[in-house]
């Protein structure tokens, strides 16, 4: 497991502990899991041993496994006096290093890979949006490979949205002229058991599987959500796009992903249920409306 203490990761770790068969698993982070008793079938490598970009240290921690499952991702932050990678070193260089060390005696015969529905725009990706052309260079590696992969394509997940929640709570939602552009998210922990779900599944090998929830919302909608969550009416702040830019980080990618639409295909739903005939799909309204949200509690208190 790659990327083994991220938000996906993490969550998959654990999966992987509480209902999976593996004689090993090797989690492979350079943070520490956050699970503090793991079992002594778990491998962990963190630190300097976890360095994607070093191929020794991903060639150490592939050896012996069947199968490598990627969560890697460019961090939100990076530590005080750590290297600040770019997408394209931890993205595209990782699955390279992946690839290679999987190859020969590395034994490894399933990669799976955490992409995003971004990708699926393929030569239309806009040439600032770093993290979707790196992960489309890193399909296109797997995909050339001659191993067995499956890459999945999230759409966003609910935790991204519990930020504009506390964005709602100060009457701060904002969104871009009418906030037509529409999100298809899914729950954090149903992707993580999509992802362990994969290993093993012969209809998800040599595949690329969109993944999202079962709900299609424009911004101006989540509005709505977040109205009913909170119990009072909330107006989203409309904002042009260069004003959403501006308050932003200037950031064109976060203005991009405001204005365009990230649902799946009429038919992706369907094919994602196929393939994952267990799954139960969650609704986001009933993951924000959380009674034991710090947040919602001082809220509702106040």
């Amino acid at each position: 497991m790659i990327g083994s203490s991220g938000n996906i990761g993490r969550r998959a770790l654990k999966c992987l502990i509480d209902y999976g068969t593996a004689d090993s698993i090797t989690a492979f982070d350079k943070n520490p899991p956050r699970e503090q008793s793991l079992p002594g079938h778990v491998k962990v490598m963190s630190g300097s041993q976890a360095d994607i970009t070093n191929s020794d240290a991903v060639y150490a921690a592939v050896k012996g496994n069947d199968t490598v499952m990627c969560a890697i991702g460019v961090p939100r932050f990076t530590p005080p006096g750590e290297k600040k990678l770019t997408p394209f070193e931890i993205e595209e260089n990782g699955i390279q290093h992946v690839v290679s060390a999987s190859r020969g005696d590395g034994g490894v015969n399933h990669i799976i890979y955490i992409s995003a529905l971004g990708v699926a725009r393929g030569d239309k990706i806009p040439s600032f949006h770093l993290n979707h052309l790196a992960k489309k260079k890193a399909e296109a590696i797997l995909i050339n490979s001659s191993i067995d992969y499956t890459i999945l394509r999230p759409s966003g997940y609910f935790f991204d949205f519990r930020d504009l929640l506390a964005a709602a709570v100060s009457d701060r939602y904002k969104i871009v002229e009418n906030g037509s552009g529409r999100v298809q998210p899914i729950h954090q922990d149903t992707m993580s058991e999509i992802f362990c779900a994969s290993v093993g599944n012969a209809q998800a090998k040599n595949k690329i599987i969109a993944v999202g929830g079962p709900e299609v919302f424009s911004y101006r909608e989540i509005a709505g959500v977040f109205s009913r969550v909170l119990k009072k009416e909330v107006t989203p702040v409309s904002l042009t796009p260069a004003q959403f830019k501006k308050e932003y980080f200037n950031s064109d990618v976060v203005l991009f992903r405001a204005t365009s639409d990230s649902i799946l295909e009429e038919e992706g739903l369907e094919k994602m249920q196929k393939i994952f005939p267990c799954l139960e799909l969650s609704r986001m309204e009933d993951y924000l409306n959380n009674p034991d949200d710090p947040m919602l509690k001082a809220y509702f208190k106040n």
